[in-house]
């Protein structure tokens, strides 16, 4: 999803992006795209600031332009 409804965003474009939630929280950044080709479900695979990986749905994200902003707060997990 980008400003432009319809335009498509490289994967290589999208991966080392910056993770924005709806707080303006910095979450981490796109370290992969997973998909689900059974469920038909695409996640991206966060590298948080804390170290540890998170998995965003592609519904909860509201936009891909300069960063990924997040539709929703995002809790980040703490290091085990």
């Amino acid at each position: 999803m980008t400003e432009k409804r319809g335009e498509f965003v490289p994967t290589q474009r999208i991966m080392g992006m910056q993770v924005i939630d709806s707080k303006g929280s910095s979450i981490g950044n796109v370290k992969d795209i997973g998909v689900n080709v059974v469920e038909k479900k695409i996640d991206l695979i966060v590298t948080t600031k804390a170290r540890t990986e998170l998995r965003i749905a592609w519904e909860d994200i509201q936009s891909i332009v300069d960063v990924v902003l997040v539709r929703k707060e995002v809790e980040i997990p703490k290091a085990p």
